[in-house]
């Protein structure tokens, strides 16, 4: 594995790095070996990985720092993408890489992005701190519609993402572009994204097939937690093990379209100073909503919340009778004040 320092990385939170760690990077690409980055402050601009076009499948670009809270690298002006991939030609990916054992800052800087991803197959982030972008993972489709370079099998692991003023994972949901797919978000907390009321924004904003959650959380993003787009290319398949979405703002999640969504051990918790009007907020008014269910659940509410639906499904797309939730499995805690409601569209059983 390749170091940093070798390249003349200096980390002291003053010196601009960015051609130092350019070059590590590229010279790790070209040995066929991983680049560590020792404990620092490293102020970057935007790094762009290398990309080999000659065949389908290239190989990937793995980065490790020294620890989470160790290994800095630092957005040094606006419209810095710290690290950003990109695809010369269609049909061309990156298979396999990560990033692993660091914190990405983005100092609150216009337009700046953590990750800007395209063309990457099997690549996952490790125990990174994400920190004030304007979104922190952007993917990114060639294209439009362009699902040729989508991103699949990505992981969140052991992360958090917090303070982006917009998103915290913003993936490509224009029309046609369905493909950013089989996503894991494991033990990992998405927490303070998205801005004012009514603004675009919040924690993750996708449309795919086959998006996991585990033990994993949505803490006080603005606008919504989670939204799932509707529209061409519809979602399919969504499963939350253990996911907590905790005093966000406006919506909990809000879903436009999807096939299959299933909740187990699901926390839906609101308090007097983040608002909530909604938990589940389901709105199939131009697209296909069916096969919903919520199989276990707690709910809170507190008498700010008002009004609130907890699982709220509407509109003529609704495939009806499959929208459920298991009543016998949710536990209503500090909830039940005025203008709070438990049920509304969903089938209870």
């Amino acid at each position: 594995m390749i170091n940093a320092k070798n390249f003349g990385a200096i980390g002291n939170g003053i010196t601009d790095d960015t051609n130092a760690l350019q070059a590590a990077i590229y010279e790790a690409y070209a040995q066929r070996t991983g680049l560590f980055i020792p404990g620092g402050d490293y102020l970057t601009g935007t790094l762009t990985m290398p990309f080999n076009s000659n065949s389908v499948y290239n190989q990937g670009n793995y980065i490790e720092g020294d620890g989470m809270l160790n290994t800095r690298l630092i957005a040094k002006e606006i419209g810095t993408i710290i690290f950003k991939y990109t695809q010369p030609a269609i049909l061309k990916f990156a298979m396999g890489g990560h990033i692993a054992q660091m914190s990405i800052i983005g100092n609150g800087l216009a337009n700046t992005q953590a990750l800007g991803a395209q063309a990457l197959f099997s690549f996952g982030l490790y125990g990174v701190f994400i920190d004030s972008f304007t979104n922190g993972w952007n993917i990114i489709n060639q294209g439009n519609p362009g699902d040729n370079d989508a991103c699949n099998h990505l992981i969140l692991e052991n992360s958090r993402i917090i303070n982006c003023s917009q998103w915290g994972i913003k993936t490509d949901v224009r029309a046609g572009n369905n493909e950013t797919s089989f996503i894991s978000i494991r033990n990992s907390t998405i927490e303070s994204c998205g801005r004012a009321l009514g603004e675009v924004g919040g924690g993750m904003y996708w449309r795919g097939q086959m998006l996991q959650f585990d033990n994993s959380a949505f803490v006080t993003c603005k606008n919504r937690g989670l939204y799932i787009e509707g529209g061409a290319g519809l979602g399919s398949n969504v499963l939350a093990n253990s996911l907590t979405f905790e005093n966000n703002t406006g919506k909990h999640l809000q879903c436009y379209g999807i096939t299959g969504m299933e909740f187990n051990n699901l926390q839906l918790y609101s308090n007097d100073a983040n608002i909530a009007q909604y938990g589940i907020y389901l709105n199939a008014q131009s697209s296909y909503i069916g096969q919903v269910r919520v199989n276990s659940a707690k709910v809170r509410a507190t008498v700010a919340n008002n009004p609130y639906t907890a699982f709220s499904a509407a509109g003529p797309s609704l495939e009806v009778g499959t929208i459920v939730v298991d009543s016998r499995q949710i536990r209503w805690d500090n909830f039940g004040y005025a203008g709070q409601t438990k049920y509304a569209g969903f089938s209870v059983v």
